[in-house]
């Protein structure tokens, strides 16, 4: 099992990205299922937080 941690400095900044990205997925129709998931669930998890490299940092434990 890979672990995923992400830290950023303007949590409101990383929130609307992360929104604003799944929106844009979700139109798109890559979403992985439907129903209520989790946003690693939903999409691929490097693949998503690679979109948010201004506003969040990541790194696998």
């Amino acid at each position: 099992k890979t672990r995923l941690a992400a830290g950023g400095r303007d949590c409101h900044r990383a929130t609307a990205q992360i929104l604003a990205h799944g929106v844009e997925l979700l139109a798109r129709g890559q979403a992985r299922s439907c129903g209520v998931l989790a946003t690693a669930e939903a999409f691929e998890p490097e693949s998503f937080l690679n979109q948010l490299e201004d506003s969040v940092s990541w790194w696998k434990e």
